[in-house]
């Protein structure tokens, strides 16, 4: 399965958008790799699509995306970026991991803290059976500059406050909600990339933790 049906997968079955939104991401895929001539998407970079969406804001698509009777779809820019930054990460590593770097949330940036941290201490951190042992939390959330915060993982050093810095989360306001973005620095790539799924899953408002 390619890496566009994966992801328009994910919105129908774990996001569960509706057909009508789906079909019009579908589009927007469609107009992109129209955009960088059939390039293979995972190829692409986030100037890659930075110039695709600059082109779209200068030309008309009706040539592109012919429709009877009611003018053409209008793609959005805010999708693009959005699924570059994915792409850029490998976001679609591994079949029904779907696990971004950066991510958009409903939540205000303090809400949004306050659900991916305790999830993060019940899930990866709880102390009968932690998923990253040895390893410690800190964080912070603000209301300035319309809400921001920052989750911080860090591995245990013998003399050390907190220790080495490992993983961190930086939630900042975006629109009427908030902008999740997610750095690892010491943590395994298979970890990383389940806790990457395990916040897009929360920021989402989802629940559980992952396998």
């Amino acid at each position: 399965m390619s890496a566009v049906a994966q992801y328009l997968q994910h919105l129908a079955a774990e996001r569960r958008l509706s057909l009508h939104t789906v079909e019009a991401y579908q589009r927007d895929l469609a107009n992109l790799i129209r955009l960088v001539d059939d390039r293979p998407l995972a190829e692409l970079t986030v100037t890659d699509i930075r110039g695709a969406i600059v082109r779209l804001r200068g030309k008309s698509l009706s040539a592109m995306v012919p429709q009877v009777g009611s003018p053409p779809p209008k793609p959005s820019s805010s999708f693009f970026s959005g699924f570059a930054s994915q792409l850029t990460v490998a976001s679609l590593t591994k079949p029904g991991l779907y696990a971004p770097a950066s991510v958009r949330s409903d939540m205000s940036p303090t809400a949004a803290y306050s659900a991916i941290a305790l999830a993060v201490k019940r899930c990866w951190l709880a102390y009968a059976k932690p998923r990253l042992p040895n390893h410690n939390f800190d964080g912070e959330a603000s209301l300035n500059d319309g809400g921001q915060a920052k989750i911080a993982i860090y591995e245990r050093v013998e003399g050390q406050k907190l220790g080495r810095f490992a993983f961190r989360v930086e939630i900042n306001a975006s629109g009427s909600g908030s902008t999740v973005e997610s750095v690892n620095v010491r943590l395994s790539e298979d970890d990383s990339e389940r806790l990457r799924a395990d916040i897009a899953r929360w920021a989402d408002g989802g629940e559980g933790c992952s396998a």
